[in-house]
């Protein structure tokens, strides 16, 4: 069974990882609903469908998670940013082009500095290389 977990005490960053992708698919949007404030209606809700078939497509969705992470929330509320259902986590072809892996590394460094207070990230994926 998936559970969410927070990267640190100190960031607002939530991972739903497990092999059961439906269960996946209801943990994390449960989570999202839970996170997502209820009075910024559909703009405390950011998703970015992970979904990649390509590595171009891949390094896109996670250019647009950097650029949705870096964007400052409306209302001077919180907003979420969910990297929903990555499947370039793994190890794959896709996963392992250098494009790929030089965006991951961008996110991960924007991560570990913190979105910032008032953007939370969420991300689910099924198959995650746990090497990286």
């Amino acid at each position: 069974m998936p559970k969410a977990k927070t990267r640190s005490a100190s960031t607002n960053v939530y991972a739903v990882l497990g092999s059961d992708e439906a269960e996946v698919k209801r943990v994390a949007a449960e989570l999202a609903t839970q996170l997502t404030p209820p009075e910024t209606g559909d703009f405390g809700l950011e998703v970015i469908d992970g979904v990649a078939e390509s590595a171009e497509q891949a390094t896109a969705r996670i250019t647009s998670t950097i650029e949705a992470l870096q964007t400052l929330p409306f209302f001077g509320s919180t907003k979420v940013v969910w990297l929903k259902n990555a499947n370039f986590l793994g190890d794959t072809p896709i996963s392992r082009a250098a494009s790929v892996q030089a965006a991951l590394e961008q996110l991960s460094d924007l991560v570990e500095n913190g979105p910032g207070s008032d953007v939370i990230f969420l991300i689910s994926a099924t198959e995650v290389d746990k090497r990286r």
